[in-house]
């Protein structure tokens, strides 16, 4: 979450010739009440091109304590933001503190500065202004936004300095001319120790470092300056002239300040979720302190528009005590994917100097959430607005099909849940019911059909086959509700392809099976032939051009011999055409099968081989295509195969 405040005249910056930054958030006026709780008081190191600078030490002393007893109040080093940050109470009547910064690497800049305000940004700047040896420079020092007296007669006090670094390479004895310190200002000349310099003239070592600082009291409100002249002189005609003017700006302190407010409350991207499910963010704001010694009421007079989407607790009259704030709490629950803006008004209502201010509470943020969208392929035809027909094409009868259905999260933020329902039909199987997907990805339902004996005949072999097979699937969560029919195509009849099976002399135990048919069967391991043989088909030995000795597991039978490799097809053997009888057509599924694996197959013959998968029959047509051995010694038998066989056809 991002969370911005802008205040209308609630800060003013001071910058002052030493690279002391004050930002007054909230300043008390001296007839206000100062906090008496642990403020906060951030001091910022930075060098002369304003980068920040880290293990910087910062000691922190109270100026009310007496010298000879002053110890450190608070003491730490910056962080790698230049920052350190510390928390000590600030008396009711505000108080004078000392930072000093630095070290002898550094050098050390000391600040003196009457924190009137409850939190203080401080921004040193660790630099000298270095003088050249020779020639006259003019120099300011500016103090503002200290209070000038009250009506009670309580003063204030506040400094700021510069520090110098001489380009002389003598010491130089430096005169002062100007006014007299008084207890409205003075200057005073800090050595390269922090300690003040009493001398008059006063000397700097050659090459060396000092500090003129101006501590004001201010008398009356309005701006004072005052000037002074330095002058130093050194060996070798060395002369440095400092035309010093110091500047003071004081405020009339005696009224009780109500300025207006705005908060922007920035909520960032929250998903948005359907009331009821939505996710939401809260914001607790805090409004300003009073800082007046009257007690403010506080109201909300204006609500929010968008109740749905943004509320806030309620603040009707609610007393506000001197240092005290009220706060409300804001929330944001989006139900769309859009930017929304509201505002909340507060009115601060002080009765005794009937005096009123706002507060306006600026709420923004953007309900955001995952967003669906269909993954086109070429098996998604869409019929009507968002039903659509998946064709996953033909499956071969004892074969898998596996088709993917994809969905992408293009949507800004949140996780995409898709949830697909559907009523088991046979054969189909969809993996996983449930997608999560992140924003920018992709994911899909995997389909599979798996084409078994028990899918294709439901009422066994014999009967017809059951071709057409249908699924509805129902997508949920991807915009509107998406219908699916799947369908898948089977495909009964054999296909006709050749395939060339060894004896494998350097590993006898391969064999080859007919499934899948999709690659054409596979050479399979058989490690125990032939005593329990689990492979279809065999080769042992070879007459090259004549026969060949084989083992067929399940049974075999021969059909008919001197087959042509045109004569050899489906058609003609289905239909007893170009030689062929309806009668052997039959034979190659129904037998008589031999149950003896030893087989002796001749040139150019057709055999029936029956196919058995867990306990399922199927049957494949073969014609020996070519009996060899190759050049590497392997016998070989080549096979033209119409599989699978199936008895109605």
């Amino acid at each position: 979450m991002i969370r911005s405040y802008t205040h209308i005249n609630a800060l003013h910056p001071l910058l002052v010739a030493a690279g002391l930054l004050l930002l007054f958030g909230s300043c008390q006026s001296p007839i206000e009440t100062a906090p008496t709780v642990p403020r906060t008081v951030t001091v910022h190191v930075q060098d002369a091109t304003g980068r920040a600078i880290e293990l910087i030490p910062v000691e922190v002393y109270d100026l009310t304590v007496p010298a000879e007893q002053r110890t450190v109040l608070e003491k730490d080093i910056t962080d790698r933001n230049g920052n350190t940050v510390f928390r000590f109470p600030i008396p009711t009547t505000g108080a004078a503190y000392r930072f000093i910064v630095g070290n002898e690497n550094t050098g050390t800049t000391t600040l003196d500065a009457n924190l009137l305000c409850r939190d203080t940004l401080m921004v040193v700047t660790l630099a000298t202004d270095d003088l050249p040896c020779g020639g006259t420079f003019d120099r300011t020092i500016r103090i503002e936004d200290v209070c000038a007296p009250l009506t009670t007669g309580q003063l204030f006090s506040d400094s700021s300095q510069i520090v110098f670094r001489s380009g002389c390479d003598v010491p130089l004895t430096f005169t002062v001319t100007g006014p007299e310190n008084s207890s409205e200002l003075t200057l005073h000349v800090i050595g390269e120790n922090g300690e003040v310099i009493t001398d008059r003239p006063f000397e700097v070592a050659a090459m060396g470092q000092f500090a003129l600082r101006a501590v004001a009291t201010p008398q009356d409100s309005g701006l004072q300056v005052t000037q002074y002249q330095l002058v130093g002189t050194g060996a070798n005609q060395a002369m440095v002239t400092i035309n010093l003017t110091v500047e003071v700006l004081a405020r009339n302190c005696n009224t009780c300040e109500c300025p207006d407010d705005e908060i922007v409350i920035d909520f960032g991207e929250v998903q948005a979720l359907p009331p009821g499910e939505g996710s939401e963010e809260n914001e607790v704001v805090p409004l300003r302190v009073n800082g007046c010694l009257f007690d403010r009421i506080d109201n909300i007079v204006k609500q929010l528009t968008l109740r749905g989407v943004f509320s806030v607790t309620p603040l009707e009259n609610v007393p506000v005590s001197t240092g005290e704030n009220s706060t409300v709490t804001v929330t944001f629950r989006p139900s769309e994917r859009r930017f929304y803006a509201d505002t909340v008004l507060v009115e601060h209502f002080i009765p005794e100097e009937a005096r009123r201010c706002t507060t306006r509470i600026i709420l923004v943020g953007r309900g955001c959430g995952p967003e669906c969208r269909l993954v086109p392929s070429p098996q998604i035809t869409e019929t009507q607005e968002n039903r659509y027909d998946f064709d996953m094409g033909r499956v071969r009868v004892y074969s898998r099909e596996l088709q993917q259905l994809c969905f992408e999260n293009i949507g800004d933020c949140g996780v995409l849940t898709l949830n697909a329902a559907y009523d088991p039909a046979p054969g189909f199987t969809i993996v996983p019911d449930v997608l999560e997907i992140e924003g920018g990805e992709t994911d899909c339902f995997t389909i599979l059909f798996d084409a078994t004996d028990e899918v294709v005949w439901p009422n066994g072999h014999g009967q017809p086959a059951k071709t057409v097979h249908n699924m509805p699937l129902v997508i949920s969560n991807c915009g509107p509700r998406r219908d699916f029919q799947i369908e898948v195509l089977v495909d009964t009849l054999p296909i006709l392809f050749s395939r060339c099976i060894y004896q494998w002399d350097q590993n006898e135990f391969f064999g080859y099976n007919f499934t899948p048919v999709v690659g054409k069967g596979e050479d399979h391991f058989d490690p125990d032939i032939p005593a329990n043989q689990v492979t279809d088909f065999v080769v042992l030995s070879v007459l090259p051009g004549v026969e060949a000795d084989v083992l067929i597991r399940a049974g075999w039978t021969h059909i008919r011999d001197n087959v042509t490799e045109d004569e050899f097809n489906f058609t003609d053997m289905s239909t007893g055409q170009n030689g062929w009888s309806i009668g052997e057509f039959r034979q190659i599924t129904q037998g008589p099968f031999e149950t003896d694996p030893a087989a002796t197959l001749e040139f150019r013959a057709v055999y029936s081989v029956r196919v058995e998968r867990n306990g399922t029959i199927s049957y494949a047509a073969v014609r020996v295509r070519e009996i060899s051995v190759d050049p590497d010694g392997k016998f070989k038998v080549c096979l033209d195969v119409l599989y699978p066989m199936i008895k109605e056809n």
